[in-house]
């Protein structure tokens, strides 16, 4: 059953806040996806959420891998399925079987900063406020943000936080909120390609979780196995492991 916005609201009370859920519930919150179930929205069997911005991709929320599998069966579009790491194994080997298409795991990591956040200063690096929107809307498309995961550049600047680095009167480095719990903030980063390795976003993000930790939540971070960049950063600025998530990617 695919849910319309009062039964997305019901989803999200029943997936519950953890930094592995963060994403799927704000896009829950906001509308910027599509939901389905299988069960009530308040107590499903198995739930999964596809977001706008990245149609591609489903996370599956479920209470055993038989749900998982039969719920994504019910699915057309979708490319890569995001499961927890104790149902990949036997999901991917039922997915094989039924779309006669090899299965490719890739990891995802999810840390935590429970430490205070390192002062990393830049010259060029500050919070960014409702006066830099202009700068922000100016570097979606350099940066790939599509739709800064909160729906606008100008939602990111009304309900979270970013900053950034300014150099030659362009956004070129950017830490932001990508997601908002009661407990839990994820950080997102993202650097032009010519401006890379000078730790930038790593100084932005600096900013951003410690202005987290001042509002008495903990930030959190998110990557895959096959990005040592992210987990250089997230390394650097303290954050530990915490849980694991597998995407099933259709080959």
């Amino acid at each position: 059953m695919e849910l319309d916005r009062a039964g997305m609201l019901l989803l999200r009370a029943a997936i519950g806040e953890a930094p592995e859920t963060l994403m799927s519930l704000e896009q829950l919150r906001r509308g910027l996806c599509r939901a389905w179930v299988l069960g009530p929205p308040d107590d499903p069997r198995a739930a999964a959420v596809q977001p706008a911005a990245f149609p591609g991709d489903v996370s599956v929320y479920a209470t055993d891998a038989q749900a998982t599998f039969a719920l994504l069966r019910q699915l057309d579009g979708w490319e890569a399925a995001d499961v927890a790491s104790a149902q990949a194994r036997p999901v991917a080997g039922w997915l094989g079987w039924a779309t006669r298409r090899k299965v490719i795991f890739s990891r995802e990591h999810f840390f935590t900063l429970d430490a205070p956040a390192p002062a990393l200063p830049h010259p060029t690096v500050r919070m960014l406020g409702q006066a830099d929107l202009p700068l922000l809307e100016a570097a979606t498309e350099p940066l790939n943000m599509g739709d800064w995961r909160l729906g606008s550049a100008g939602a990111l600047l009304t309900d979270g936080l970013a900053a950034g680095a300014v150099i030659d009167g362009a956004l070129v480095a950017v830490a932001f909120t990508a997601a908002l719990g009661e407990r839990y903030v994820d950080v997102g980063i993202a650097t032009q390609e010519s401006q890379r390795g000078q730790g930038l976003a790593t100084a932005a993000a600096a900013l951003v979780c410690a202005a987290i930790q001042a509002g008495g939540r903990t930030p959190v971070w998110g990557t895959s196995a096959d990005n040592p960049a992210s987990q250089r950063v997230a390394a650097k600025l303290g954050f530990r492991e915490v849980a694991q998530r597998v995407y099933l990617n259709l080959a």
